[in-house]
């Protein structure tokens, strides 16, 4: 699963899903982000949010992480970026 952020505008590349469906209550999804320029150099945690729950995960050196369990429950799952006094804005929706 694929989230592309550019000028602070983070986005779900349904693309990357190729077709397939998020199940919840699933562990092993591996989200990948895609930033700008805007974003080098800089250490960037993840935000996964679902229905009040959140987790903060700090990706690695290849900008990638396993989604938490935790988050991964029906309804819809939130994700959001941020470094510093850097952030994504609206988060991206992953139904």
């Amino acid at each position: 699963m694929d989230f592309i952020i550019k000028d602070k505008i983070i986005k779900l590349d349904k693309a990357s899903l190729e077709g397939k469906k998020v199940v919840s209550v699933n562990s092993g999804y591996v989200a990948n982000f895609i930033f700008d320029d805007e974003w080098d150099g800089l250490i960037k945690t993840v935000r996964f949010i679902n229905d009040g729950d959140f987790v903060d995960v700090i990706l690695d050196d290849t900008n990638s992480c396993k989604i938490p369990r935790e988050v991964m429950k029906s309804g819809t799952l939130e994700v959001g970026v941020f470094a510093g006094d850097i952030q994504s804005t609206t988060p991206a929706k992953v139904s």
